[in-house]
């Protein structure tokens, strides 16, 4: 199993954002033999903050753009709540596309999520995964 690791961090803009640090771009998951973990992880300021847990009014982890059933497993949450896992079973063209998601996190009592506005070092507006 392959594993793409990616790091989320707050924003210093004051913007209650979380930037997935994607250099502004899809994350791009080429297809494989095995299925992909991708893992988000707070880090940098953001560190100290936990994830939401999946069952929340603003879950850790939702998908704005719900793929086909079958291709993402369940998101995870960490047991220290800074990282969130989801398996990518992208193996053909079959389970191609794009799908944005959202992330949500609360660092030192203050909810952040990624809809804020946009980083030039990553992506806080409509971050998204893209099947190749």
């Amino acid at each position: 199993m392959s594993s793409i690791t990616l790091t989320s961090s707050v924003t210093l803009s004051g913007s209650s954002g979380l930037d997935v640090h994607d250099h502004g771009a899809p994350i791009p998951v080429p297809a494989e033999t095995d299925a992909t973990n991708l893992i988000w992880e707070l880090t940098g300021t953001a560190a100290q903050g936990s994830f939401n847990a999946m069952n929340a009014t603003n879950p850790g982890f939702a998908w704005v753009d719900t793929p086909p059933s079958g291709i993402f497993g369940t998101p995870t949450l960490g047991a220290n709540g800074n990282q969130i896992t989801i398996t990518d079973n992208h193996i053909n063209s079959n389970s191609g596309g794009s799908w944005r998601y959202k992330l949500c996190a609360t660092v030192n009592g203050q909810p952040y999520s990624t809809t804020a506005s946009v980083s030039p070092r990553g992506t806080t507006d409509n971050p998204t995964i893209k099947n190749n």
